[in-house]
């Protein structure tokens, strides 16, 4: 029922590409936020919103407020035509969002609220949301002089917020001092009483003078200690910490990345399509990763020449040949737990080019001359892909642009290739002999399919 919705919802997106971009649906979100009933503040730098957004749209909202989150967020999808496709629960309060439409260029799009309550990180309440929400101010006009309307915290809160970010982050940028100064200047006494909640006078003094002089060098260096002494001042709650362990459990139990397998005869496109889908879908991920047949023990690849000739070598022997599989085996098992999984669990598009599937489709090519049947057996055994796509191609346009075997075996392997995915629940058979565009938007929509899918699932984690 979930994937017919998404699906349908989808067609109608294709229908209608519509033209946005992230100060519009920033705009749009606050305002339903408004209408919703949800108290919030926009955090961090938003001295160009909704203008320029350079990253998430960092959001504080009441704890009671969390429940109405999800219910404001799926109608916000509707309203925009948007489709959720990530979730992220980063930290114990505090959840990232992805959003993806396709604009008219034929384009995929991202917009990233990220929202959270209480601020605790490693089982301490550095800030409370009540705080940030008291006091907050209503901007009005952006840094060009244009009406805009959301709510940011009182500059004391701005400035400690954004200060303990950075710090507990270890890393000061130029832009991230600039910022912090313009918020002092505004409110030094009341910023100076929020620093001595978290540090001692020496430490005080310093970010003070480097507040008011904008010259934040010597805070830069002693970002560790300010660390250590930031986290020592603050109590220590079991309960946190212990949520805060059942969370990154749950992301190891269910990973937020995605493994995804192109499969098919030489000439289908594989390469080609994996490096454009790694570019126009890296916006929904916190990293890519690509791979060309096996994990190889997270050794780093080399792209090797093309093998002109591929089933040009005699086959191994039986035993050499067990081998082969043995060590396949392990490197599909132990090798993907080793360079696989922890990416799938950091959020990672895992990408293959070929996988183990194409050892009992196409033996002679990997010189392997041991029972088919116990090479499918191990198969069986393996950690499975979330997807896996075939590209397929007629065998004479396959022959027309690699020949490297005959006609009549690129049509036995793309009959083999089309019998073997389509038995696949997570299958899906793509005709790659259309423009290159149209092949990658349809992959993209596979993909973007099973993270809206996904996501849906995933929903009733979102609470406080």
């Amino acid at each position: 029922m979930q994937r017919d919705k998404v699906l349908e919802k989808d067609r109608m997106r294709q229908a209608a590409p519509i033209v946005l971009s992230d100060g519009v649906l920033a705009s749009n979100l606050f305002r339903l936020f408004e209408k919703e009933g949800i108290c919030y503040v926009l955090v961090g730098d938003s001295r160009e919103y909704p203008a320029k957004i350079l990253s998430d749209v960092d959001v504080v909202i009441e704890p009671e407020c969390v429940s109405k989150l999800v219910p404001c967020l799926m109608k916000f999808c509707d309203l925009y035509n948007l489709k959720l496709i990530q979730i992220l629960q980063h930290e114990q309060s505090a959840w990232f969002f992805v959003c993806s439409w396709t604009g008219n260029d034929g384009k995929h799009h991202v917009f990233y609220p990220d929202v959270c309550t209480d601020y605790v990180r490693w089982g301490r309440r550095f800030l409370g949301a009540r705080c940030l929400l008291s006091g907050r101010i209503r901007k009005q006009v952006d840094a060009d002089g244009q009406q805009c309307s959301f709510f940011v915290p009182a500059p004391e809160q701005a400035f400690i917020y954004y200060l303990l970010k950075k710090i507990d982050k270890g890393f000061l940028a130029p832009s991230h001092q600039s910022y912090l100064s313009g918020e002092w200047k505004k409110a030094q006494k009341e910023s100076k009483k929020q620093l001595k909640k978290f540090w001692k006078e020496p430490e005080v003094e310093m970010l003070c003078d480097a507040a008011e002089s904008n010259s934040w060098n010597e805070v830069c260096d002693a970002l560790p200690r300010l660390r250590v002494a930031l986290r020592e001042n603050l109590p220590f709650s079991f309960k946190s910490f212990a949520l805060d362990v059942q969370r990154k459990i749950l992301r190891i139990m269910k990973p937020t990345g995605v493994h995804v397998v192109l499969l098919g005869p030489d000439g289908s496109g594989k390469s080609t399509i994996l490096e454009c889908i790694e570019g126009t879908l890296a916006s929904a991920f916190r990293r890519t990763k690509r791979y060309h047949l096996r994990p190889f023990f997270g050794s780093p690849q080399h792209a090797g020449e093309p093998e002109p000739n591929p089933h040009g070598k005699p086959v191994r022997g039986f035993l050499p040949s067990l081998i082969k599989l043995g060590v396949w085996w392990i490197d599909y098992t132990i090798g993907y737990f080793i360079s696989v999984f922890p990416f799938l669990v950091r959020s990672t598009l895992v990408l293959f080019d070929r996988y183990y599937f194409d050892l009992a489709i196409d033996p002679r090519r990997y010189r392997y001359g041991g029972p088919l049947w116990l090479a499918k057996l191990c198969g069986k055994f393996i950690p499975r892909p979330d997807l896996v796509i075939l590209l397929d191609v007629p065998a004479e346009e396959l022959y027309s642009r690699k020949a490297e075997v005959s006609v009549e075996e690129s049509h036995r392997q793309r009959l083999a290739y089309r019998e073997f995915v389509g038995t696949l629940t997570n299958g899906h058979i793509i005709d790659n002999s259309d423009r290159l565009e149209e092949t990658i938007q349809k992959v993209e929509a596979v993909v973007l399919n099973y993270m809206a899918i996904r996501a849906i699932s995933s929903l009733g984690h979102v609470k406080h």
